[in-house]
């Protein structure tokens, strides 16, 4: 019996893990994504690696629903900004809530003004995601696109 738990356990600290990033890791990758003038957009093809399915769903429905043109969501919602050139990040704080979920808080640099948005993270099956946002202009990125 012995060597049975001894042959899991050696197969366990041999065995490959595949570690997914921790919430700071995550918002750190977010912004320092900035500094790349070629980043594509938050809300285009990347938003499945940037926000939550449900944020998601609600950001595709407000892009269908003004058929083409800018909707609702007209700004990069994690600098509230529509150009972030120049965006540089001066902190980030991270407060778990619980083993799938933690707020963070995000203050940069932009056009010489100093800005703070608010990230609720939401752990899932492919990591960090956002699952709201949050700033001195926006309350609740969700509820902006509901209502």
């Amino acid at each position: 019996m012995k060597a049975i738990a001894f042959a899991v356990a050696a197969s366990m600290i041999a065995a490959p893990v595949v570690a997914q990033p921790s919430a700071k890791a995550f918002v750190e990758g977010l912004y320092e994504a900035y500094r790349n003038p070629d980043a594509p957009s938050t809300t285009g093809a990347a938003a499945v690696q940037v926000y939550s399915p449900a944020l998601v769903t609600l950001i595709r429905a407000d892009q269908k629903a003004a058929g083409g043109e800018a909707g609702k969501l007209n700004s990069d919602p994690l600098c509230g900004c529509q150009d972030a050139d120049g965006l540089t990040p001066l902190s980030i704080k991270i407060v778990p809530v619980s083993p799938r979920s933690a707020m963070a808080t995000s203050i940069f640099r932009l056009g010489g003004h100093v800005r703070t948005v608010g990230l609720r993270l939401v752990r899932t099956p492919h990591g960090w995601r956002v699952d709201d946002v949050s700033s001195h202009d926006l309350r609740s990125l969700r509820r902006f696109l509901v209502d």
